[in-house]
């Protein structure tokens, strides 16, 4: 009896060692669709992206240090980005990282971010913590506290919006500072 007994308990331990084992074999090797994978589909390093418009003519150039696209998300992570927006009114952002909305075709830049006017003596640099840029109004807005320095002058406000096709910058609430006049 004691032989039968060693046999059956050695098949059930075999049954369910088997079990266990083809188990975490399918769910590790299941396709990710329906799961909630998040790896990494595309990246780069030292990288520069051009845009164009509809009329095939460049509306922006992008680099960084890095690009990190998510698979199942339409955000990707860039870090040290520089974007130039290549309108009549030329501008650059730099931010310490950006998220870019392809759907929206938006890019949000988040920390230390620095906005300059180019080619315009003297440059219209904005500061802010966070802004957003709609690429294809050409229009960045933000909500957070932002200073806006043009030679001697500075002006301090809690949001702003800056329209790139019509070189409007408004300044939106609590608006403080000081112009210096032209000589």
């Amino acid at each position: 009896m004691k032989p039968g007994i060693s046999l059956l308990l050695f098949l059930i331990i075999s049954t369910l060692v088997w079990w266990s084992i083809t188990r975490d074999f399918d769910e590790q090797h299941r396709p990710s669709e329906g799961r909630d994978a998040d790896y990494v589909e595309a990246f780069m390093n030292d990288f520069e992206l051009t845009r164009m418009d509809e009329l095939g003519k460049p509306r922006f150039r992008l680099n960084g240090e890095n690009l990190e696209k998510y698979q199942q998300k339409d955000i990707t992570h860039v870090t040290e980005p520089v974007l130039h927006l290549l309108q009549k009114n030329r501008w650059r952002l730099s931010a310490n990282t950006a998220l870019l909305d392809d759907a929206n075709e938006t890019v949000e830049f988040i920390d230390d971010v620095v906005m300059q006017q180019l080619e315009t003596e003297p440059a219209v640099t904005v500061h802010t913590q966070r802004i957003m840029v709609d690429t294809r109004t050409q229009i960045a807005q933000t909500d957070r506290p932002v200073k806006v320095i043009q030679g001697e002058s500075e002006l301090n406000s809690i949001g702003m919006i800056y329209n790139n096709r019509t070189n409007v910058l408004e300044l939106l609430s609590r608006v403080q500072g000081h112009i210096q006049p032209d000589n």
